[in-house]
Protein backbone atom coordinates (compact mmCIF):
# COMPACT_ATOMS: atom_id res chain seq x y z
CA UNK A 1 0.00 0.00 0.00
CA UNK A 2 1.33 3.45 -0.93
CA UNK A 3 2.20 5.86 1.88
CA UNK A 4 0.72 9.01 1.95
CA UNK A 5 3.90 11.76 0.90
CA UNK A 6 4.70 13.66 -2.50
CA UNK A 7 6.98 10.56 -3.66
CA UNK A 8 3.84 8.25 -3.35
CA UNK A 9 2.01 10.14 -5.43
CA UNK A 10 4.08 11.19 -7.97
CA UNK A 11 4.89 7.33 -8.92
CA UNK A 12 1.09 6.99 -8.51
CA UNK A 13 0.56 8.96 -11.04
CA UNK A 14 3.69 8.47 -13.10
CA UNK A 15 4.24 12.07 -14.63
CA UNK A 16 5.96 13.41 -17.39
CA UNK A 17 7.63 16.49 -17.66
CA UNK A 18 5.07 17.83 -19.93
CA UNK A 19 1.85 16.62 -18.28
CA UNK A 20 -0.39 19.19 -17.38
CA UNK A 21 -2.62 18.89 -13.65
CA UNK A 22 -6.06 20.23 -13.22
CA UNK A 23 -7.00 19.99 -9.34
CA UNK A 24 -10.88 20.06 -9.14
CA UNK A 25 -10.05 21.82 -5.46
CA UNK A 26 -13.65 22.31 -3.55
CA UNK A 27 -11.43 23.35 -0.58
CA UNK A 28 -12.83 20.45 1.74
CA UNK A 29 -10.31 18.03 3.63
CA UNK A 30 -10.13 15.76 0.82
CA UNK A 31 -8.94 18.28 -1.47
CA UNK A 32 -6.34 20.34 0.65
CA UNK A 33 -4.59 17.11 1.12
CA UNK A 34 -4.25 16.32 -2.72
CA UNK A 35 -3.28 19.88 -3.26
CA UNK A 36 -0.70 20.33 -0.40
CA UNK A 37 0.69 16.56 -1.56
CA UNK A 38 0.97 18.15 -5.31
CA UNK A 39 2.04 21.27 -4.44
CA UNK A 40 5.33 19.08 -2.57
CA UNK A 41 5.54 17.04 -5.48
CA UNK A 42 5.84 20.14 -8.09
CA UNK A 43 9.36 20.72 -5.70
CA UNK A 44 10.22 17.38 -6.32
CA UNK A 45 9.33 16.90 -10.26
CA UNK A 46 8.16 19.47 -13.35
CA UNK A 47 4.72 19.58 -14.49
CA UNK A 48 2.41 22.01 -15.25
CA UNK A 49 -0.26 22.41 -12.12
CA UNK A 50 -3.89 24.36 -12.19
CA UNK A 51 -6.51 23.92 -9.72
CA UNK A 52 -9.91 24.58 -10.55
CA UNK A 53 -13.03 25.26 -8.19
CA UNK A 54 -16.27 25.25 -9.01
CA UNK A 55 -18.97 26.82 -7.42
CA UNK A 56 -22.47 25.33 -7.71
CA UNK A 57 -24.50 27.91 -5.98
CA UNK A 58 -25.92 25.77 -4.07
CA UNK A 59 -24.94 26.85 -0.80
CA UNK A 60 -24.20 30.47 0.93
CA UNK A 61 -20.98 30.02 1.59
CA UNK A 62 -19.60 28.84 -1.97
CA UNK A 63 -18.54 32.18 -2.98
CA UNK A 64 -16.17 32.25 0.46
CA UNK A 65 -14.84 28.68 -0.32
CA UNK A 66 -13.82 30.15 -3.48
CA UNK A 67 -11.99 33.14 -1.75
CA UNK A 68 -10.91 30.54 0.82
CA UNK A 69 -9.28 28.02 -2.28
CA UNK A 70 -7.88 31.02 -4.21
CA UNK A 71 -5.71 32.07 -1.10
CA UNK A 72 -4.39 28.41 -0.66
CA UNK A 73 -3.29 28.02 -3.80
CA UNK A 74 -1.41 32.01 -3.76
CA UNK A 75 0.14 30.59 -0.93
CA UNK A 76 1.94 27.25 -3.06
CA UNK A 77 2.09 29.65 -5.66
CA UNK A 78 -0.66 27.08 -8.16
CA UNK A 79 -2.63 28.66 -11.00
CA UNK A 80 -5.90 28.72 -9.53
CA UNK A 81 -9.17 29.32 -11.68
CA UNK A 82 -12.66 29.26 -10.11
CA UNK A 83 -15.99 28.29 -12.58
CA UNK A 84 -19.62 29.25 -12.12
CA UNK A 85 -22.50 26.98 -12.61
CA UNK A 86 -26.31 27.61 -12.55
CA UNK A 87 -27.96 24.35 -11.55
CA UNK A 88 -32.12 24.58 -12.58
CA UNK A 89 -34.58 23.00 -10.14
CA UNK A 90 -34.42 21.32 -7.33
CA UNK A 91 -34.88 18.00 -8.02
CA UNK A 92 -31.41 15.52 -8.20
CA UNK A 93 -29.67 18.37 -7.24
CA UNK A 94 -26.27 15.93 -6.18
CA UNK A 95 -26.20 14.56 -9.52
CA UNK A 96 -26.83 17.89 -11.35
CA UNK A 97 -24.21 19.28 -9.50
CA UNK A 98 -21.75 16.73 -10.28
CA UNK A 99 -22.29 16.57 -14.20
CA UNK A 100 -22.35 20.28 -14.12
CA UNK A 101 -18.82 20.04 -12.17
CA UNK A 102 -17.75 17.78 -14.66
CA UNK A 103 -18.78 19.68 -17.69
CA UNK A 104 -16.83 22.71 -16.34
CA UNK A 105 -13.74 20.77 -15.62
CA UNK A 106 -13.80 19.36 -18.78
CA UNK A 107 -12.54 22.96 -20.11
CA UNK A 108 -9.38 22.25 -18.67
CA UNK A 109 -8.77 19.05 -20.06
CA UNK A 110 -7.71 19.47 -23.84
CA UNK A 111 -4.90 16.73 -24.86
CA UNK A 112 -3.94 13.35 -23.67
CA UNK A 113 -1.40 15.33 -21.37
CA UNK A 114 -3.74 16.63 -19.48
CA UNK A 115 -4.83 15.13 -16.08
CA UNK A 116 -7.68 15.59 -14.14
CA UNK A 117 -7.66 14.82 -10.53
CA UNK A 118 -10.11 14.37 -7.86
CA UNK A 119 -9.73 13.78 -4.44
CA UNK A 120 -11.54 10.57 -3.99
CA UNK A 121 -10.71 8.49 -1.01
CA UNK A 122 -11.22 4.52 0.25
CA UNK A 123 -14.45 5.47 2.32
CA UNK A 124 -15.98 6.96 -0.69
CA UNK A 125 -15.53 4.24 -2.67
CA UNK A 126 -16.89 2.04 -0.27
CA UNK A 127 -19.89 4.63 0.07
CA UNK A 128 -20.40 4.23 -3.78
CA UNK A 129 -20.32 0.26 -3.12
CA UNK A 130 -23.34 -0.12 -0.73
CA UNK A 131 -25.71 2.71 -2.48
CA UNK A 132 -24.80 0.01 -6.08
CA UNK A 133 -25.73 -2.96 -4.08
CA UNK A 134 -28.63 -0.61 -2.49
CA UNK A 135 -29.39 -0.13 -6.01
CA UNK A 136 -29.68 -3.53 -7.11
CA UNK A 137 -26.47 -3.01 -9.73
CA UNK A 138 -25.11 -5.58 -11.80
CA UNK A 139 -21.64 -6.67 -12.34
CA UNK A 140 -20.58 -3.08 -13.70
CA UNK A 141 -22.24 -1.12 -11.07
CA UNK A 142 -20.48 -3.11 -8.81
CA UNK A 143 -17.15 -2.12 -9.98
CA UNK A 144 -16.97 1.07 -7.85
CA UNK A 145 -14.78 4.11 -8.40
CA UNK A 146 -12.01 3.97 -11.14
CA UNK A 147 -8.38 5.08 -9.72
CA UNK A 148 -7.74 6.20 -13.86
CA UNK A 149 -10.51 6.60 -16.68
CA UNK A 150 -10.44 8.59 -19.75
CA UNK A 151 -11.98 11.89 -19.37
CA UNK A 152 -12.91 14.80 -21.98
CA UNK A 153 -9.28 14.92 -24.30
CA UNK A 154 -7.11 13.42 -21.76
CA UNK A 155 -7.46 11.20 -18.27
CA UNK A 156 -9.22 11.36 -14.96
CA UNK A 157 -7.32 10.58 -12.29
CA UNK A 158 -8.06 9.97 -8.53
CA UNK A 159 -4.98 8.77 -6.22
CA UNK A 160 -5.82 9.07 -3.08
CA UNK A 161 -8.47 5.79 -3.83
CA UNK A 162 -6.10 3.72 -1.41
CA UNK A 163 -6.90 5.74 1.67
CA UNK A 164 -9.55 6.21 4.21
CA UNK A 165 -11.15 9.75 5.31
CA UNK A 166 -9.07 8.84 8.86
CA UNK A 167 -5.78 8.58 6.94
CA UNK A 168 -6.31 11.75 5.32
CA UNK A 169 -7.83 13.87 8.55
CA UNK A 170 -4.09 12.60 10.34
CA UNK A 171 -2.23 13.85 7.55
CA UNK A 172 -4.05 17.23 7.44
CA UNK A 173 -3.65 17.61 11.25
CA UNK A 174 0.43 16.69 10.47
CA UNK A 175 0.80 19.27 7.97
CA UNK A 176 -1.39 21.82 9.99
CA UNK A 177 -3.83 22.06 7.24
CA UNK A 178 -6.92 24.29 6.79
CA UNK A 179 -10.23 23.26 4.80
CA UNK A 180 -13.52 24.34 4.52
CA UNK A 181 -16.34 21.76 6.15
CA UNK A 182 -18.82 21.89 3.39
Amino acid sequence: MPDLSPDSLLQTLQLQPDNHLVLALSGGLDSMVLLDLLAKALQLQPFALQAVYVNHGISAFASQWGDFCARQCAERGVAFAQRNVVLTGRDNLELKARTARYQALAEFICSDKHLLLTAHHGDDQLESLILALKRGSGAAGLSGIAARSNFAGGKLCRPLLPFSRTELAAYATQQQLSWVDD
